[in-house]
């Protein structure tokens, strides 16, 4: 058994303005197939017999009770491999997507936070107040209580026995910084015809290896003639358009959310189910 990256429901540009293509692209190209490659690697290693015949699902839920030689592998990547999946799915194009929760949703939204502008609040505090790495939540616990929590790189509720507080998500929201630098501004270029063309292309080779990779930018180029700002604030999963305004980020996602598939989530949990997306096999 072996997971694959699952296809993204929608176009990558298919959340513009609100997210731009090119992150959707790098986050799941990159980002998530990278956890994908890892967990495999734990499933193929000395000790992966411990996940055999488990959905993806299922291993959150057993992290806890994993061998510590692999415990932290499959927290981390097995983690960021569902926390993706389930992020990719609660989102949709605008327009196509409901955009406010009606029904036993709305209900118990009301009663449980007073109003969706009341809930969104607290989720955006969660969301924003979370230092560093992780992720914001809006759960079912065991009570078939609704509540807001956030989690520290790629825990999720889940994980029972290592969250301080468990449930099944119905909403996720990833905060995760991906990188250690972030470019603040793009290298100024002078449209100067003594500047030779195979310099220019070799910075802007560069620049796209970086924007590739998300690696160190490397600026000793020896051209003379670049203008660059660096910035060694962390970037997160919204580095490309928003660099460090997370806040920003938060309030322009929501117009992301379909909470026609929020509700599905929520009536799964209150049945005692998990949120149904696609985490393929190969």
């Amino acid at each position: 058994m072996a997971f694959a990256l699952p296809p993204l429901p929608y176009a990558y540009d298919a959340l513009e303005p609100y997210i731009d293509s090119t992150t959707m692209n790098i986050h799941h190209t990159k980002h998530h197939n990278t956890y994908v490659t890892n967990v495999n690697n734990v499933l193929a290693g000395e000790n992966g017999g411990a996940l055999k015949g488990l959905s993806l699902s299922a291993i959150q839920k057993e992290v806890v009770t994993l061998p510590d030689s692999i415990k932290t592998a499959v927290r981390n990547s097995g983690g960021g491999h569902w926390n993706h999946s389930f992020f990719w799915s609660v989102m949709g194009k605008t327009g196509s997507i409901a955009e406010a929760p009606t029904g036993d949703l709305k209900s118990s939204i009301e009663s449980t936070f007073g109003s969706l502008d009341e809930m969104q609040k607290k989720f955006n505090t969660a969301a924003a107040s979370r230092f560093g790495s992780g992720w914001a939540w809006l759960s079912v616990n065991a009570d078939g209580q609704l509540f807001i929590s956030s989690t520290p790189n790629q825990d999720n509720p889940l994980m029972e026995g290592i969250v301080d507080q468990p449930g099944t998500p119905i909403l996720g929201l990833d905060v995760w910084e991906h990188v250690r630098c972030m470019l603040v501004s793009l290298v100024t270029l002078t449209p100067h015809p003594s500047i030779p063309r195979a310099c220019r292309a070799r910075w802007r080779a560069t620049l796209q290896s970086y924007v590739a990779d998300l690696g160190d930018l490397v600026t000793s180029l020896s051209c003379g003639f670049l203008s660059t700002r660096m910035c060694t604030t962390h970037p997160q999963a919204y580095y490309l358009k928003y660099q460090n305004r997370r806040p920003e980020y938060i309030a322009s996602w929501w117009k992301t959310v379909d909470f026609d598939v929020i509700a599905k989530n929520y009536s799964a949990a209150k049945s005692g189910g998990l949120p149904a997306f696609d985490t393929p096999l190969v």
